[in-house]
């Protein structure tokens, strides 16, 4: 989607609200104002296409594996916040629910995951009635002070989807704070047991300490509570045993020393800069003075013996005004990849 000017066009370096700073090319005054053409917009969504991770063609185990599994990492933007974050460049009609929420589903259905993750998900009921008709079992966990509350918008949090055909639930539960949800998955083809938790982690850089804090108590919680949780099942080996995904909107890039924590107990990264050298890109501020937001903040972790073998690629066409857009309903893109066990 093109949304070239003619107008003149200046490097700025924007300092954003969040603490990262990106080269971007703003428009004049002009230009700017131009984006918010009200001329009729091209329609579908972004086309996206799988790409092989090249050293997978050279890993027979992987493609030997009994557990090829497709994940999917999704800050999908709450209604409410939506329509008041400061989106400048996005038409108002591309915000409202009724707009983003079949892109949404969209997007979902071409990616066609077998886990999905979501953040910032609200209007809990039309999600489940959508997602049960695709076959997944959802679990949602609402945020205690949700910001959308503040806009007549039900509690947005984090959503733990998996295919009912796929896997089989030995046990789960939610977090409270930070909002997330936990669970543990056995895959029915091979029968092999994982775990998996999804989360939303405090944005804003100076907030380090804060995120810090909280991957504590989620890694915590993931070898003490879900040991309790499913001790009576069927797969109820040492915690320590059982491979686990960390997946979500973590606000921040793996470089960050919050994530020591978790490199230092054998967390990798599943997808990486090489795949998504960015996952939210948004302009804010004023059409006078815009602020970019353009970084990685998404992830999919894996402790254990993962080996990714394709993910979801960028599209190739991005439009100029950021997003959300016409074309796509959210601030961030899908992450996703098809990751084996080994």
């Amino acid at each position: 989607m093109s949304l070239s000017s003619k107008a003149t066009t200046t490097a700025l370096t924007c300092a954003t609200d969040e603490g990262h700073e990106d080269k971007a090319h703003v428009s004049s005054a002009q230009g700017r104002t131009a984006m918010l053409s009200t001329a009729k917009p091209l329609t579908g969504l972004l086309s996206r296409a799988w790409r092989d991770v090249a050293c997978a063609a050279t890993a027979p185990s992987v493609a030997a594996s009994p557990m090829e599994i497709r994940v999917m990492q999704f800050n999908v933007l709450a209604d409410g916040l939506a329509q008041n974050g400061g989106f400048i460049f996005t038409r108002s009609e591309d915000l409202e629910w009724s707009s983003r929420f079949p892109l949404l589903l969209k997007q979902i259905s071409a990616a066609d995951p077998d886990l999905l993750v979501m953040e910032e998900c609200n209007n809990a009921p039309e999600w489940d009635v959508a997602l049960s008709g695709m076959g997944y079992h959802c679990i949602f966990s609402p945020k205690q002070k949700s910001p959308a509350l503040r806009f007549g918008a039900s509690a947005d949090g984090s959503a733990l989807c998996f295919k009912k055909t796929t896997f089989t639930l030995e046990g789960s539960a939610t977090i409270p704070s930070p909002t997330a949800v936990a669970a543990q998955l056995v895959h029915n083809q091979s029968q092999k047991a994982f775990r998996v938790i999804g989360t939303h982690l405090k944005a804003k850089l100076e907030f380090t300490h804060i995120r810090t804090s909280q991957i504590k108590t989620l890694m915590e919680f993931e070898w003490q509570s879900i040991a309790g949780l499913t001790s009576t099942h069927l797969h109820a080996e040492p915690a320590a045993s059982i491979p686990c995904l960390f997946m979500g909107d973590m606000n921040c890039g793996f470089e960050e020393s919050s994530f020591d924590q978790v490199r230092a107990i054998g967390y990798k990264q599943l997808t990486n800069a090489d795949m998504y050298p960015w996952t939210t890109f948004k302009y804010r501020g004023s059409l006078e003075t815009p602020k970019i937001q353009k970084y990685i903040g998404d992830h999919i972790l894996g402790n254990g013996p993962w080996s990714v073998r394709r993910y979801l690629a960028l599209p190739d066409e991005i439009p100029e005004q950021g997003l959300p857009c016409t074309r796509y309903p959210s601030d961030h893109m899908a992450v996703a990849c098809v990751i084996a066990l080994d």
